[in-house]
This record gives C-alpha cells, structure tokens and sequence, in this order.
C-alpha cells in the first residue's frame, strides 16, 4: 500500500461509515518533505471521515 495509502481508504469508505472502526496508521518516510506531505494528506482525510463517528488515534509522530 506504499504510496496509496488515501486511495485505499477512500475504496474502502462504505466499509469504514458501515462498520466505524478505529483507524491506526503508520507514516513513514525517511526524508521529512514527503513524511510531512504523507502526515497532512492522512490527517486531512481522517479528520473529514471522524465526525460520521469514526475514532482515530495518531499514536506517535515523528519529524
């Protein structure tokens, strides 16, 4: 899933309002452009879907 972390989550969208799970999820990238663009993109989309009710936790960020 490398590189299409957004796009598997937004396939997988009727799955996660059906179901609400809680989403854990690791970002990794050595160089701290990329980690950060990565980091933004999933908090932006995570934080659109967690007020249909669906919890999250970001458990460690790096930079």
């Amino acid at each position: 899933m490398e590189g299409g972390e957004i796009n598997v989550l937004e396939g997988m969208m009727k799955k996660i309002n059906n179901h609400k799970p809680i989403l854990m999820y690791e970002i990794d990238d050595r160089k701290k452009r990329i980690f950060q663009e990565k980091m933004n993109k999933i908090d932006s989309f995570v934080s659109d879907i967690k007020s249909g009710g669906i919890g999250h936790k970001k458990i460690l960020q790096l930079s």
